[in-house]
């Protein structure tokens, strides 16, 4: 590429530094200032800098040849008419451009012309810029590298991160010994498992439902038993105990309550009859979901607290 190049509107381009099209003696291509000023005695303070429009003026001599010079003059001026043009401009420190419009350009005759005396048309041309000068940077694009982790991991930033089982176990352990909390407050016999829950806070019409899973080995598949007492907002007690029976079975299995008019908590004790044990499960509805331990019986799902950072989240 030359050092000058014209570039017009349909992407065109002539290089006006060859035999053919000889541009010379530049002048224009700096930049002139329109400067205020403030004057106090001799002193002056700039009060305002606004670069001028600019216009670069140059002479051209058409064609290589004094046969080529007015056919070389004609397809210049064709390529003048689409306009805007670019002025592309080769130098050490890198290529530059700056768009324009045609200001003149010159007709003379050849041998006709006061600039020099050849047998070609030597004519002056001007261009007014229009923008300052502007240098294109390539930009690369690069995508994000899959993650074969993405499902597994995730970046952000929380308050607290931890894991969440399908329906909350309102259950908690208290106790563990051989025997339950019958209808009439007595401790029942032939029960090796009990577990007795802490108050719980329900809204009357409420339905909570309990659920059990057998883990015995037994020949006798054992009968799960929940004992409900329902308290008012003093936490006193409201009438005798409820109990449910499940059905013997050895698969996940349940049994409801709807929380009665005036109660605000309830509690819950829970055995097994027949040599049986097994896990419990006490969650709000009436769609019972497979057992997960109360938050406060695991300590593996204990919320953690972070700022910022990974945490693993286990599907």
């Amino acid at each position: 590429m030359g050092m000058f190049v014209l570039q017009n509107a349909r992407g065109e381009s002539v290089d006006i530094n060859n035999d053919n099209l000889l541009a010379y003696t530049p002048t224009g291509l700096g930049t002139v200032f329109n400067n205020s000023y403030s004057q106090y005695e001799n002193y002056f303070k700039n009060t305002k800098t606004q670069v001028n429009q600019g216009q670069m003026s140059i002479y051209i001599m058409f064609g290589d040849i004094e046969s080529h010079s007015y056919q070389t003059f004609s397809q210049f001026a064709t390529f003048l008419n689409y306009e805007p043009l670019t002025l592309v401009y080769s130098t050490d420190s890198g290529t530059w451009n700056r768009d324009a419009r045609v200001s003149s350009l010159t007709k003379t005759e050849i041998g006709g012309t006061t600039v020099v005396q050849v047998d070609r048309l030597v004519e002056t041309f001007a261009i007014d810029f229009i923008n300052p000068w502007y240098n294109n940077k390539e930009g690369k694009y690069k995508s994000y590298d899959a993650d074969p982790n993405l499902a597994k991991y995730g970046k952000g930033y929380f308050t607290s991160i931890g894991y969440t089982p399908t329906s909350r176990n309102y259950f908690i352990i208290k106790i563990a010994s051989k025997g339950y909390l019958a209808d009439n407050g007595v401790i029942g016999s032939a029960v090796n498992h009990d577990m007795t829950s802490d108050f719980i806070s329900v809204i009357p019409g409420d339905n909570w439902i309990a659920t059990g899973r057998y883990n015995s080995n037994a020949s006798s598949a054992p009968e799960m038993v929940i004992v409900y007492q329902f308290y008012d907002a003093n936490k006193a007690v409201l009438g005798a105990r409820s109990r449910n029976s499940s059905g013997k079975y050895t698969t996940l299995y349940s049994v409801t309550k709807v929380v009665p008019s005036g109660a605000y908590y309830m509690r819950i004790s829970s055995g097994w009859i027949n040599d049986g044990y097994g896990s419990f499960k006490i969650e709000k509805g009436n769609v019972a979901t497979d057992y997960t331990p109360s938050p406060e019986d695991d300590p593996t799902q204990v919320a953690q607290t972070w700022n910022y950072g990974y945490q693993e989240f286990i599907n």
